[in-house]
């Protein structure tokens, strides 16, 4: 039986019609889901370059002048109310949060260990200030020596990790590389930047053969990271989320904003909305999570990616190899704007169930998957779950890149994707359709 194809209407593999004009409004489809109020408009502001009108740096949140301070240099015996004053670890800070009263926490420059069961329950602003702060799930204190048999081979006694990262050996895209598991302690004396665990006991080669570091991530199965509670607004800038479950997860939030933070290496994801109702990332980045997508959005909300990028997300070796994206949205709403999303281990941005997804001025290219048409596709829409069919609407986004077997997939005849001055090479494939608008 031949593969049915899916339905394109208007110019197959080319522009359907001409974008906006720099500076003008872009007129949403009829069909799409109204936008926040704090969003704004979406507007170009030149070829392939666009933003929304809304003032999003004014979702910070008022905090009546509650002020609190981290430092690596601090003491959770100090009160935390001033910078001088300063608490050492986010376990400390948080202790002194009180229910239902805004508070901003200025974090000052350094790695602090991971938020763990200390959530944000109440409005809070979480500002870097004088450099990045990093919350790391990376374990600590590991004492590495010599193995006795194999001279490239280091060793520590901890429990098997999901992962690790060394982030003194970048990838092409300036991304910490993964040390490639492999199945025996031999097998990594012969494989420089692997690793191996057994017994309670890590074994490790870098790929510089040099002896571990603080640049090395052992990154434990099950640990908590940042996770917010019981529908708080959160405001983040400059904060990377490191290891975890998932990096960052906006638990039941009324709405979680972030400028400039990154979501990476996470267990099972990097950002992850679940049932957060309203999220706005503006100049993120979620990298190299080993097991799941770079930004999840579960069935509800709105949420705005500007000026975002996911790239490498899923592991050669992950449980769910070929269903790792960039970003995906599994029912939710979803604006993309002049984002980056590439080098999954799946289709780069796939939207599911009933989801509303707006994408202009992004790349979207390369998947790593090599499983055939059904995951090694740029852009899929999938109500292959239930729903009443995704729909996605693509303006002066670039498709393309290696590995691809087609750039567009509406898989099920319920699902569409409309294309408008976004050329692809590649013909769909799936059973829904693909047309102009």
């Amino acid at each position: 039986m031949l593969a049915r194809v899916p339905r394109v209407r208007g110019a197959i593999r080319a522009a359907s019609r001409g974008g906006p004009s720099p500076g003008s409004r872009v007129v949403m489809p009829a069909a799409f889901p109204s936008l926040p109020a704090s969003w704004g408009e979406v507007i170009c502001r030149g070829r392939g370059a666009y933003d929304v009108t809304g003032d999003l740096a004014a979702r910070r949140i008022a905090d009546g002048g509650n002020v609190r301070w981290l430092d690596p240099n601090g003491s959770d015996a100090a009160n935390g109310l001033t910078e001088g004053t300063a608490k050492q670890t986010w376990a400390g800070v948080r202790a002194t949060f009180a229910l239902n009263t805004p508070v901003t926490v200025f974090i000052k420059p350094g790695t602090y260990s991971a938020w763990g069961a200390a959530s944000v329950y109440q409005n809070a602003n979480l500002i870097a200030v004088g450099g990045r702060a990093r919350f790391s799930a990376a374990v600590t204190g590991l004492s590495w020596a010599a193995n006795g048999t194999y001279p490239n081979v280091y060793q520590a006694t901890v429990a098997a990790p999901y992962a690790v990262v060394d982030e003194a050996q970048l990838d092409a895209e300036r991304i910490a590389t993964w040390l490639t598991l492999q199945a025996s302690l031999a097998a990594v004396d012969a494989a420089p930047g692997s690793y191996y665990a057994s017994g309670g006991v890590l074994y490790v080669r870098t790929a510089d053969s040099r002896a571990p570091d603080a640049s090395l991530l052992v990154l434990p199965t099950g640990a908590l990271n940042g996770v917010t509670l019981l529908d708080p607004s959160v405001f983040a800038s400059g904060i990377d989320w490191i290891g975890g479950q998932r990096a960052f997860t906006a638990q039941a939030a009324a709405a979680f904003t972030a400028f400039d933070c990154r979501f990476l290496y996470g267990e099972t994801g990097g950002y992850y909305a679940n049932s957060c109702l309203d999220s706005v990332l503006v100049n993120c980045e979620a990298h190299g999570i080993v097991n799941g997508d770079g930004y999840d959005y579960t069935a509800v909300g709105k949420h705005l990616e500007l000026r975002c990028r996911g790239r490498r997300n899923g592991a050669p070796w992950a449980a769910s190899s070929g269903i790792n994206n960039a970003s995906s949205a599994h029912g939710a709403t979803v604006v993309r704007l002049s984002g980056y999303y590439g080098n999954s281990d799946g289709p780069n941005v796939a939207d599911a169930v009933s989801s509303y997804s707006f994408n202009a001025g992004c790349r979207i290219e390369t998947s790593r998957d090599d499983s055939g048409p059904t995951q090694q596709c740029n852009v899929v829409a999938d109500s292959s779950g239930g729903g009443a069919g995704a729909k996605i609407w693509l303006l002066d986004c670039g498709l393309g890149g290696a590995g691809i077997a087609a750039d567009l997939r509406p898989s099920l005849a319920a699902d569409r994707i409309y294309v408008r001055n976004s050329p692809y090479g590649r013909a769909p494939s799936g059973a829904g359709v693909v047309e102009a608008w």
